[in-house]
């Protein structure tokens, strides 16, 4: 969020207004590991769940999840995902392989990131790839339905 609290709004090119949160680096020895981190949108999947056709609730718990990753480092992003089930809380940004997805992995996605997601409710989650500072929003999931298990 913008020090006075609001919530910074970017207006793309297209007229559409996105949230921008920003995120920070994973590594431990990135000198860019405090670098304000972002999310795109540039990446979303057609034919998957898009911001749009989430409900009210959801759409709402997505800002929220949003700003709760916008005060973190990416290594403190990291840090909510956990092997052990009863540790994972909060975001549990986590590993999306893609063997563990009920569908193929979009083409649209380039081939050379890993998938990741994180929680937005109990159930809902949304899945994307890091580059850089940005993580890059390929579609939502608001009934944990696009993997196994």
């Amino acid at each position: 969020m913008a020090k006075d609290g609001k919530r910074k709004i970017r207006a793309e090119a297209n007229g559409s207004r996105t949230p921008s949160v920003h995120l920070r680096p994973q590594c431990e020895d990135c000198p860019r590991r405090q670098a304000s981190p972002s999310f795109g949108f540039k990446y979303q999947v057609r034919g998957l769940k898009s911001f749009s056709q989430l409900s009210v609730e959801d759409q709402i718990a997505v800002l929220e999840s949003f700003c709760k990753m916008e005060g973190r480092t990416w290594h403190e992003v990291y840090a909510t995902a956990s092997k052990n089930p009863a540790l994972r809380t909060g975001l549990c940004y986590t590993p999306a392989p893609d063997k563990s997805l009920l569908h193929d992995r979009p083409d649209s996605l380039p081939k050379d990131v890993d998938l990741y997601h994180f929680r937005f409710s109990d159930v809902g989650r949304v899945f994307g790839f890091r580059k850089g500072d940005v993580f890059n929003i390929a579609w939502f999931d608001p009934n944990h339905g696009s993997q196994k298990g």
